[in-house]
Parts: structure tokens; C-alpha cells; sequence
């Protein structure tokens, strides 16, 4: 069983070291070849989406390297330790720091996996690409949980030096246990009860109220405001009323970026104003 969880490790030790190589590469080579572009101009202006990739490379890099790290024993380590502790009682104070370690990155890797619940269930995208953020995310609780197991792995090593055979197995079989009360008890979202009430409804006379509703348009690559008006109303004529509602966030309205969010005036608005006007 040993054999097969050090093999396992092994593979997954493989393909971080893969996908680090590949993340790094890209994250390099867009940066550069935005840099160049923006000073040279070969293909125009800077390429908003390099950086954000490059960006989303970078999560990737950290949290893979954290892991390979781990693997390698190579993390951050507080050496004082061994000049407190003698040897007979430092083993055991290795084997707490990796079991609060373990606990740490478990819990951690829970609010990566509710992080990236949420980016699923608001279907958040980025800016430029679209892209959607959770699939870049997702790195995040699954590097965590296996920092988790190198962690947990390294203390049972420990406790295997230690312990004879048939305390070490129970060992395992403990954790698990407390592992699950804890997980049960404090992490499980607590049930809502649902509770139907009666409700009387009284036949009213209604009147209809005009309510001016404005919506929401977040400016992408290439929009200017009268291709925004003429996607809205109709016709590119209309600019000045998306212009006059968002004047505290345009400074020049020939001069839009994307990612800004604007104000819509109602079409119905717009079109009897028009009509006032005429």
C-alpha cells in the first residue's frame, strides 16, 4: 500500500513539474511579446488579454511550485527548534508541526473549494477573455489538498519511525475520525427550516406608475458610445443621453476603455423624449 501511494505521489510530483514548465513558459513569453509590442507596435496597441493571462499563469505557478515544494521539503521551516529540543523529544515536535500543517492547509483547501463554488454559481468570466474564472481558480483547493496529503504522508512517516506496527495502523483511522467530527460540526452549512405561512390577499384597485428603469452595459474591446446607443435604441443619434448619465466616470467621450460599466437611460425614455423634442 506504501509502494502504491509513493508511486501515486510520484506521478502527481510529474505532472506539477510539467504544468509549472508550461505556466511559466507562457506567462514569459506573453509579458515579453506585450512589452515588445507596446513599444515597437507590430499588431497595433498592447494586447489587453496578454497580461491577463499572464496573470492567471501566475496563480497557477504559485500555488504548483507551493506544492512541488512541499514534495521537495523545501518550504519554509522554523529552525530554532532543534536547538530548544532534544532529539528524543524533537521527533514528536516535528510530527505536531505537520499535523497542525495539515490541518491548516485542509481548511484552507475547504475555502478554496467554496471559492470556486461561488465563481461557478455567478458564472464570473474575466474582462478581456471571458474566460470563465473558476476553471483558473480550481487550482487553488486542489494544489491545497495535496499539499494536505504531503503533509499528513510526512507525519505518519514520522510516526511510523516511532510507534510499532500495530499502533501505527490505528493511528490513521484516529485522525480520520476527528478529521470527520470536525468537518461535520463546524463546515456543514446548518439546515433551514421552511416554515409556510398563510397569507390573506385583499382584491385592490391598481393604478400603473411609470418607473424609469436603467440598465447596466460593461464596455468591451472596440465599443464606443454610439455603436452603445445604436445597440440600445436603434440608432447612434442617442450617445449624448448614455453620456449625460455617466458624465462622473467619461472624461472625454471619444475616449472609452473596456471593463467600464455605464448607465442606460430606459429606451422608452429616451424615445418620448425624442418625441418632445420633435
Amino acid at each position: 500500500m506504501t509502494k502504491f501511494f509513493r508511486k501515486l505521489d510520484d506521478g502527481i510530483y510529474a505532472a506539477e513539474r510539467i504544468i509549472l514548465t508550461a505556466a511559466l513558459s507562457v506567462m514569459v513569453i506573453f509579458v515579453f511579446f506585450d512589452v515588445v509590442n507596446r513599444h515597437l507596435h507590430f499588431f497595433g496597441n498592447s494586447f489587453v488579454w496578454a497580461k491577463e493571462v499572464a496573470r492567471f499563469m501566475m496563480i497557477w505557478v504559485g500555488f504548483v511550485g507551493a506544492s512541488i515544494a512541499t514534495k521537495n521539503r523545501e518550504h519554509l521551516n522554523v529552525g530554532l527548534r532543534e536547538k530548544l529540543f532534544p532529539p528524543h523529544i524533537l521527533r514528536w515536535v516535528k510530527i505536531l508541526a505537520d499535523f497542525i500543517a495539515a490541518v491548516v492547509t485542509l481548511f484552507f483547501a475547504y475555502l478554496g473549494y467554496r471559492f470556486v463554488m461561488d465563481s461557478i454559481e455567478f458564472q464570473e468570466v474575466s474582462m478581456a477573455l471571458k474566460f470563465p474564472l473558476w476553471i483558473v481558480r480550481t487550482i487553488i483547493p486542489v494544489s491545497l489538498l495535496i499539499i494536505f496529503c504531503r503533509f499528513f504522508g510526512q507525519m505518519l512517516i514520522r510516526v511510523r519511525e516511532i510507534l510499532s506496527k500495530k499502533v501505527f495502523y490505528f493511528i490513521p483511522v484516529a485522525i480520520s475520525l476527528l478529521i470527520g467530527i470536525f468537518v461535520g460540526r463546524f463546515l456543514t452549512p446548518e439546515k433551514v427550516k421552511i416554515v409556510e405561512k398563510e397569507i390573506t390577499i385583499t382584491k385592490i384597485d391598481t393604478v400603473t406608475v411609470e418607473i424609469p428603469i436603467n440598465f447596466s452595459y460593461t464596455v468591451v474591446l472596440g465599443d464606443n458610445l454610439s455603436l452603445i446607443s445604436k445597440h440600445f435604441y436603434g440608432t447612434k443619434q442617442n450617445w449624448q443621453a448614455i453620456y449625460d448619465v455617466n458624465e462622473n466616470i467619461i472624461n472625454n467621450p471619444d475616449l472609452i476603455f473596456p471593463g467600464q460599466v455605464f448607465y442606460i437611460p430606459n429606451p422608452a425614455n429616451i424615445a418620448g423624449e425624442n418625441e418632445e423634442s420633435n
